[in-house]
């Protein structure tokens, strides 16, 4: 539902263990000022490293590992890196590249014979960048209902590749789990070995890296891995539930720790296993047949800022979140490893880069516009990306963007979003309250603006968006009816949305108010007898009742259509 990241402030300082000799006094401040500012000691939290030349200057954890035996987070604890496990995914096979065994411009299929190309040339390339067309599989339909289950590879490849390809390859860009699902069967398939035992013995251990692990080999122990936690009841956290490994192979599969992972950074910079050249090609933004940039090479999204390049990526998986940056130039790099999915650690990595590289973390001076000015810029704008995935990964139906000229300010709602605030910063310029996200609107000749440029601050993952404004209407304010707890009696109760998430509906105070799991209660307005709506964001429910008559599920709409069923 409304999934609001929120700043939590931390009363109760942790010293940490650094050697600050290449770290300004005023710079360990900084970073312990943004590290305070979002995690509590008493709850899940980090675990931060930065390292500078090849040696780390600053290491801290806050927060527990193990919320119910009290064991706090270290540097040495371990925990699953999310898809900054592509990074790894993309050496191996670069390994092999190196090693003669196959080309960057190889069709897959060479590799991979019988897999459903849809009769179009998907290279080795493609699937490193993202720009073989393939959606991914996670966020296909039905995805939630197989998770659960003990996959292999080529189980997962059936489960996606006769879904239609989203582009020509090389045309566009969208990230897709898939691509590294297929980069670990064609590593199995020319190696012999399961990917994971590769990756341990040809990467891995060759680089002396002795606390990072395949999950699902058995091989990390478990008395160092932190436990990961999620939303639980309103204000609480629960652990997750276990990760089934057989699902992340290739895509997001790696354990580690700070250490380990400043230790790989700076195996980077002189690589025993891969010639320069060809490693140094990972950090390479592809470009699309269109000739836009596409800010992601092999594994790593790659990206410029005040002329400085900036190497980075995150991870998500159950219970865990990551983000890691590397900043070539200085031979800086910075990684945070988090087992509280509650708090974002990337706006706190990025930040902190962004510092330590000279550059002003300050929001761009805000400036006065006419509410009159800003009409020109309302409007729907259609969108094509979301969530680094094109709009069509989610399914058939469109997305946009919708800006709100009210009084003097312009508002931004997409679809199934939170309504957030754009501060102007110069002429058809703005930056979100919510995100940091730049945004500029483009005119024509005749200076009517036709498009809206989106880029994500302060690093893209993938192209930079650009949205066509369309003639449609704006929609318009729901109009909410009087409800009664008598016309809402039969929906209360606990629907399942997933595994793992219900939608709880109470009547408070002479108010209908929805629990998500995991997060605040929020008032619900009845549009008609059987149809709601929150103000907050846009989504909708509406319940429905089986042959019996009685109550049977609530349909949500936000962007997506979800049929949750009552299970209490």
């Amino acid at each position: 539902m409304k999934y609001i990241l929120t700043t939590l402030i931390c009363v109760m300082l942790i010293a940490h263990t650094a050697n600050a000799q290449s770290l300004s006094g005023e710079e360990i401040s900084y970073i312990d000022s943004v590290l305070n500012a979002a995690y509590k000691d008493d709850q899940p939290g980090i675990s931060f490293i930065v390292a500078v030349d090849g040696k780390p200057v600053y290491r801290r954890s806050i927060g527990m590992s193990d919320l119910g035996s009290s064991v706090k987070l270290t540097p040495e604890t371990l925990m699953p890196i999310g898809s900054m496990s592509k990074q790894f995914a993309a050496a191996c096979l670069l390994i092999l590249v190196n090693d003669g065994k196959l080309s960057l411009n190889d069709d897959i299929t060479k590799f991979l014979p019988g897999y459903n190309s849809h009769g179009k040339r998907i290279t080795i390339e493609n699937l490193l960048t993202h720009t073989s067309g393939v959606p991914s599989f996670t966020e296909l339909k039905g995805f939630m209902d197989v998770y659960g289950k003990d996959v292999t590879l080529q189980e997962i490849i059936s489960f996606f590749e006769n879904e239609p390809l989203m582009f020509e390859p090389s045309e566009d860009w969208s990230y897709t789990n898939s691509g590294y699902t297929l980069i670990a069967k064609i590593i199995e398939n020319i190696s012999g070995m399961p990917y994971g035992e590769f990756a341990s013995s040809k990467l891995i251990a060759p680089l002396g890296l002795n606390n990072t692990y395949i999950g699902g080999t058995g091989k990390a122990p478990s008395e160092q891995m932190a436990k990961g936690y999620e939303p639980g009841d309103e204000n609480s956290m629960k652990q997750s539930t276990d990760i089934n490994w057989s699902w992340p192979v290739g895509a997001g599969d790696v354990i580690s720790n700070v250490d380990d992972l400043a230790k790989w950074d700076a195996s980077l910079y002189n690589f025993p296993l891969i010639s320069k050249d060809l490693l140094e090609k990972a950090w390479i933004p592809f470009v699309l047949k269109n000739s836009q940039v596409s800010n992601y090479g092999y594994g790593w999204a790659v990206t410029e800022l005040n002329g400085m390049k900036f190497i980075s990526h995150g991870g998500a998986i159950d219970g865990f979140l990551s983000e890691a940056v590397r900043i070539p130039g200085k031979k800086i790099y910075v990684a945070a490893l988090s087992n509280n999915m509650s708090v974002n650690p990337t706006p706190v990595a990025d930040k902190i880069a962004v510092m330590l590289a000279g550059i002003d973390t300050e929001d761009p001076k805000a400036i006065t516009v006419a509410g009159e000015e800003l009409q020109k810029y309302a409007g729907v704008y259609e969108m094509s990306r979301s969530g680094g995935r094109k709009t069509t990964n989610y399914g058939d139906k469109k997305m946009y963007r919708n800006f709100f000229a009210e009084g003097d300010d312009l508002y931004l709602q997409p679809t199934g979003g939170v309504k957030g605030k754009l501060i102007p910063y110069g002429e058809g310029r703005f930056y979100s309250e919510l995100s940091k996200a730049r945004f500029s609107f483009n005119a024509d000749s005749e200076g009517n603006i036709v498009s809206m440029t989106l880029t994500p601050y302060p690093f893209p993952l993938g192209p930079v968006e650009t949205a066509l404004k369309t003639s449609l209407p704006l929609p318009e304010s729901r109009k909410e009816i009087a409800v009664s707890e008598d016309l809402v009696k039969d929906y209360l109760g606990t629907y399942e949305l997933m595994p793992g998430f219900n939608l709880e509906f109470l009547f408070e105070d002479g108010k209908f108010m929805i629990l998500p799991t995991g997060q605040s209660k929020e008032e619900i307005f009845a549009e008609t007898d059987t149809k709601f709506f929150l103000k907050t964001v846009d989504a909708t429910l509406e319940f429905k009742r089986g042959e019996d008559g009685k109550v049977s599920s609530v349909i949500l709409t936000q962007g997506q259509t979800y049929d949750c069923k009552k299970v209490k």
